[in-house]
């Protein structure tokens, strides 16, 4: 059964975000989805098992879930994936840029919030960058979290 984390849920809405360890999309999470006994406990940084499947109108979300372990485990932090990849490019002006993984894939969205956690106002095209996959909570999409500076 695939796990991964969850990255946002919200009780008085009713849904969230799981990002999966495969470095896959974030899927969506539905109350429906979550046993009973979880619904009022689930927070971001949860780690979960989950099985996969399409919402009813076709999208791909989590169909099932279980809870792996807390996010308040002392453990948690070791758990969590962290990627790498380049940056593609950046407009601090604009506030946001893209990152290319190594691994493959789509480039991940990373935004000025981040890149100041940093304590830098700029990053600079093809720097090697480790950072975790967070999900924006206004627009629902994946976006780089956590980032350190490689090289």
């Amino acid at each position: 059964m695939p796990s991964g984390t969850v990255q946002l849920y919200k009780v008085s809405r009713g849904f969230g975000f799981i990002a999966p360890d495969d470095g896959s999309a974030a899927l969506f999470v539905h109350v429906s989805s979550i046993d009973r006994s979880l619904r009022r406990q689930l927070k971001a940084g949860d780690r979960v098992t989950f099985t996969a499947g399409r919402d009813e109108e076709g999208r791909p979300a989590v169909v099932e879930l279980a809870l792996e372990r807390s996010g308040d485990d002392p453990c948690g932090d070791a758990a969590k994936t962290s990627m790498t990849g380049r940056l593609r490019w950046f407009d601090a002006e604009r506030g946001y840029g893209f990152i290319q993984p190594e691994a493959g894939g789509d480039d991940v969205f990373v935004h000025i919030t981040s890149v100041k956690m940093l304590g830098v106002a700029n990053l600079s095209e093809g720097q090697l960058i480790a950072y975790s996959l967070g999900i924006d909570p206004r627009t629902g999409k994946g976006s780089a979290v956590g980032l350190r500076l490689l090289g």
